[in-house]
């Protein structure tokens, strides 16, 4: 096994015992983003957007301040959320509408359905 794969398995394994019985969702994802800002080296920003009002409105982060709002189909995390889509994106800087929030970012965005009522979650 891989020092990166043993890595992510503790983070995994972490995360989950964190998390377990937690029932609000505002204090999971900070927990969630502190646990991996912690862990994970050479991270620009993460965190969360949640869809409030047909936007995306900024959760929990760890890092420099961020955009928001976002709309819908805008830039890679609203494309993403509007097309139901995970999305690797090695440069911002070349993605069409790309929002400049700092130059120094990579994106990953991934859309989940979350268990708490109709939201949908972005991270980074």
């Amino acid at each position: 096994m891989t020092q990166t794969t043993t890595n992510y398995k503790s983070i995994q394994q972490q995360l989950e015992g964190l998390n377990a019985d937690e029932k609000y969702m505002i204090t999971l994802l900070s927990n969630t983003s502190a646990l991996l800002n912690e862990n994970l080296s050479n991270i620009n920003w993460l965190g969360f957007y949640l869809i409030e009002d047909g936007q995306l409105i900024l959760g929990p982060f760890q890092g420099r301040p961020a955009c928001t709002p976002i709309q819908i189909g805008k830039g890679v995390c609203g494309t993403s959320v509007e097309k139901d889509i995970t999305q690797r994106v090695d440069d911002v800087h070349a993605f069409p509408g790309h929002i400049a929030c700092d130059a120094r970012s990579h994106l990953n965005c991934d859309t989940h359905a979350s268990q708490w009522r109709s939201y949908r979650i972005i991270r980074y």
